[in-house]
């Protein structure tokens, strides 16, 4: 039995540790292990009312079968576990050493010492097989000293979590100085089983008991003396004093706590409170209300909600089982199914359910309730429509804890009308809002009082507040934000009060556009950050209602969702709101919206989108002839020609927007301009002289103008054409000083691509330890956002990495994932480039043919585009290909061609270019001697890198 209990114990199996702990008992004995067993097992359930009950059991079966007292263990674990403290109390604490039980006890070693402790010293008793548990009586107050009265209602179902919340009250109403307490939160959050438990662990310190008073029923505060009195055992008797005046007698020499619950219905009586507590100064209260009280003499302690998993990162299964949310979901989910159990594939439904029911108890375990008709994926499904399903609470539970509007509405109810209508439209805010944001949407008519009504639903804690950048901020619980929203329908007003939310959003967003550019650029990310959610959703509203006001936002916001990487999902809303009929007239917001929108479609890999778009907005430029957005124009179409091949157009395009940037008022534009200048120079021409300068010009623009965001990118771009000619320690300088402006900005694109960037200017300098590491880090950064083309530039660098350290078969398959990211978004240079680096892997591995297919893929890629770079590149892995088919001559007089080429670019070759360049070279002079090499390298020096290509292709 011993080991049985134990391994029980061990395992947390309290129901069947009840079970075998009764039946230890029902054999007429008196083994104090079994009453630990069954006292560490009510405690393990939260239950420490039914826990002192065994222990009063204990207490009275030794004093009556051996006239002893609990053994200095087992009062010690009552004590303990009366404190809230698990006590890990497993086998030792259970069954001691019969020496250590006669040692605490200050007992000599003798056989009547042993058989005073029961069976549990002598040996085990044999069980029956048809033993049955003795259930626990329902006992009356004990007038023990050790076990005071007391009237606190057992509870049918286990206590989650709230350890530390336990501690922090306990502690609370220990001190001498705490009178009064009194626990406040939202409906639902669990006020009512906090205070018992509190209560029940506090019994031993009260010597005239523990007294809870129900008073959700009364509405009358002249009847709140008279409820306590009948709780207490008073009654009424012909031509007493009133019920206040007997109860102050009554209580004036008594040591014990009053619990008081729901007694935000009853406000006025809290100044009788006050009196009973100057009249008796032994007793304290403990109260439970959904409003503060405000209180000089008393404290109060805020109940929240339960902890939530990291919904973004969730943990292992069995530590997303131990979160207070997810426990009592699963404890009570099993309750109502007991075949439900915490799954790989149900985990994210159930933490989602969790945190989007707020981790609200109530919430918790009404949606818990539904488990034998939806499944968890279900009921995350349903989620948008909680209140609805989200009913049929126990039967035996007040009417208010029936359903989640019950509770609500009893909330609501208590709001005097003005408040009610403060409370619905603040409904209207996703994410919360400022103070300014309230009295600018929910009070425009002016007829409201904003601070009072805010200060009041702060008390009801319908509403929380929080510090954000030093500046107040309001916030809804979800669940509490969509029952506002039924009432702001029904009230009528709903999209009056959305038209006011647009309208101040979006003179937010046109106020913020230019401040993005100035020195305050962080406080005005941190701020539109902050309004995010809000910003959305006057998007989306004004898309059906107000198109005009739409396509303004969309133009405003353009820049902010640039500058904070929300491109993914961006696109489509911008092409929705443009192809409004509303939105189809020539103009400015046209203009904005459309410059803005093929510039992030592009720079987010939508490329698709950003071409057919760039006609349009260039001729609408050119027709309205605004001046900066015109060079945004510019900038795009030359990004883009390029991109395309059209190195021509590219140039023009970009020459043009240098020069129309000096003509126009402030120099932030030309340093635009003379940024995408460089970005040019460098990647389409490899001219990084020309590159750097540009370069160098935009950097200082940025510094003076302190736009932390440009000087961030320029500094990139300068690091690499530095990387480019060779000097990688100044590269990675200024790279860094980059990464350290992206940080700040907190622009997590930005972050993962400097990151991948200063690995790429490791392993062109040779140190491929620290470029494995950065660029891993890169690609951990570009996965957590999901960005495809982050995560193929990751790997192909990976690939390069893996090519030089010989591991040929893990370079390929990086090439090889990488290549497929690009070809979906059907970008031809890091397709042309990748081809290449795949057909090196496969001439190491042998794969001769399908190094051949490789270098050809990739030189007609670089043909299309017209970059001399990959035109290089492609020449000289075929020349590898074909020095290992015993074409050396061939092989030399390409790479002669290319000789040619780059020292005319000052091109530095990529450190797995330069390795397979090398091994050629050697291999071709020493088949060739040097006198055969030598012609067969004047010949490829005399040939125009074109005919090169054309050569190459041929001769393949």
């Amino acid at each position: 039995m011993e080991q049985l209990l134990n391994r029980l114990t061990a395992v947390h199996r309290w129901d069947d540790l009840l079970e075998w702990g009764e039946r230890w008992l029902a054999q007429g004995q008196t083994p104090e292990a079994a009453y630990r067993a069954l006292m560490i097992a009510h405690a393990g359930r939260g239950d420490l009312l039914r826990m002192a009950a065994v222990y009063r059991r204990c207490v009275e079966a030794l004093e009556n079968e051996l006239g002893v007292a609990p053994s200095p263990q087992t009062q010690a674990l009552f004590e303990r576990l009366s404190r809230g403290e698990e006590g890990d109390v497993l086998a030792a604490a259970l069954f001691p050493s019969p020496h250590k039980l006669l040692a605490e006890a200050g007992r000599d070693d003798d056989r009547p010492a042993y058989q005073s402790h029961g069976a549990q010293l002598e040996g085990v008793h044999p069980v029956s097989a048809t033993a049955v548990p003795r259930p626990i009586e329902n006992l009356p107050p004990d007038p023990h000293p050790s076990s005071p009265p007391h009237n606190l209602p057992p509870q049918a179902t286990s206590f989650i979590g709230r350890k530390a919340e336990v501690t922090a009250v306990r502690q609370l109403l220990a001190q001498p100085t705490t009178r009064l307490l009194t626990l406040t939160g939202t409906g639902g959050t669990g006020k009512t089983r906090l205070c018992l438990q509190v209560a029940a662990a506090a019994l031993p310190d009260f010597a005239d008991g523990v007294w809870f008073v129900p008073l959700a029923a009364i509405t009358d505060p002249t009847l709140v003396a008279a409820t306590i009195a009948r709780q207490l055992g008073l009654q009424e008797s012909p031509g007493m004093p009133p019920w206040p005046d007997v109860l102050a007698d009554y209580l004036r020499d008594k040591q014990l706590l009053l619990v008081l619950d729901n007694l935000e219905r009853l406000m006025t009586a809290v100044t009788q409170l006050a009196e009973w507590l100057t009249a008796a100064p032994r007793i304290k209260l403990l109260l439970t209300s959904r409003v503060s009280l405000h209180l000089s003499s008393g404290q109060s302690y805020e109940v929240l909600p339960l902890l939530l998993p990291d919904m973004h990162q969730l943990p292992p299964l069995p530590q997303l089982g131990q979160i207070e949310a997810v426990q009592l979901f699963i404890e009570r989910t099993h309750a109502a199914k007991t075949a439900f159990t915490l799954t790989l594939e149900n985990a994210p439904d159930v933490a989602e359910i969790c945190a989007r029911l707020d981790g609200l108890p109530l919430a918790l375990e009404l949606a818990a309730a539904r488990i034998r008709l939806m499944s968890p994926r279900q009921m995350r499904e349903r989620l948008n429509r909680r209140l609805q399903w989200l009913t049929g609470g126990a039967r035996d539970a007040p009417a208010r804890q029936q359903t989640l509007r019950a509770t609500l509405d009893w909330s609501y109810d208590l709001l005097p009308a003005a408040e009610q209508t403060l409370f619905r439209r603040l409904a209207l805010f996703v994410g919360g809002c400022t103070l300014e944001a309230v009295e600018a949407v929910a009070n425009a008519e002016g007829n409201l009082d904003v601070l009072n009504g805010l200060t009041s639903l702060l008390d009801h804690h319908l509403l929380q507040q929080q510090e954000v950048a030093s500046e107040p901020r309001f916030t809804m619980l979800e669940t509490i934000r969509e029952y506002a929203l039924e009432k702001l329908a029904e009230s009528g007003e709903a999209k009056a009060m959305q038209q006011q939310h647009t309208t101040y959003f979006v003179a937010l967003a046109e106020t913020a556009k230019p401040e993005l550019r100035r020195a305050n650029q962080l406080l005005w990310l941190d701020r539109l950050e902050c309004e995010n959610d809000n910003l959305w959703a006057a998007l989306a509203w004004s898309s059906e209602n107000a198109p005009e006001e739409a396509l303004r936002l969309a133009g405003a916001l353009a820049w902010f969702w640039y500058m904070t990487g929300y491109w993914q999902g961006v696109t489509d809303w911008q092409v929705k709101i443009l192809a409004l009929p509303q939105n189809q007239t020539p103009s400015l917001a046209r203009l904005k919206a459309l410059t803005l929108m093929v510039r992030n479609s592009w720079g987010g890999g939508d490329r698709s989108m950003a071409i057919a778009y760039q006609p349009e907005c260039l001729s609408l430029a050119r027709m309205l002839a605004d001046k900066e957005l015109l060079v945004f124009a510019l900038c795009n179409g030359g990004s883009i020609e390029a991109a395309l091949g059209n190195q021509a157009e590219a140039k023009s395009l970009l020459e043009e927007a240098l020069i129309l940037s000096q003509q126009t008022k402030g120099i932030w534009l030309y340093g635009y301009a003379a940024h995408y200048q460089g970005l040019y120079f460098a990647a389409y021409l490899q001219d990084y002289g020309a590159a750097r300068a540009h370069h160098e010009t935009a950097v200082e623009i940025f510094e003076e103008v302190r736009d932390q965001f440009f000087l961030a990118d320029s500094l990139y771009l300068l690091s690499m054409d530095i990387s480019s000619q060779g000097d990688y320690s100044r590269a990675l300088s200024l790279g860094d000083t980059a990464l350290q402006y992206a940080q700040k900005l907190g622009n997590k694109l930005k972050i993962a691509s400097l990151t991948n960037n200063l690995g790429d200017i490791a392993y062109n300098q040779g140190d491929l330890y620290q470029a494995k590491r950065r660029v891993e880090e890169g690609l951990r950064l570009f996965s957590q956002i999901n960005s495809r083309w982050g995560i193929a530039q990751s790997l192909m660098l990976l690939g390069e990495v893996a090519l030089i350290r010989g591991e040929y078969e893990q370079a390929k398959k990086f090439f090889e994932d990488s290549l497929a990211l690009w070809r979906e978004r059907k970008v031809k240079y890091a397709s042309s480039r990748l081809l290449a680096l795949l057909g090196q892997a496969c001439l190491q591995l042998g794969k001769i043919e399908q190094a051949i297919a490789c270098y050809q893929g990739s030189l007609r890629l670089a043909q299309e585009v017209n970059i001399k770079k990959l035109l290089n590149i492609g020449v000289e892995g075929t020349a590898s290909v074909w020095a290992a088919k015993g074409k050396a001559v061939q092989a030399t007089a390409l790479l002669g061609a290319t000789a040619v080429s780059r020292t005319t670019f000052q091109e530095i070759r990529a450190p797995a270019f330069q390795l397979g360049y090398e091994k050629v070279l050697t291999m071709v002079r020493t088949q060739l001697g040097d006198e055969t090499f030598n012609k067969a390298w004047a010949a490829g020096q005399a040939m125009p890198l074109d005919e090169a290509v054309t050569f190459a292709l041929q001769e393949s």
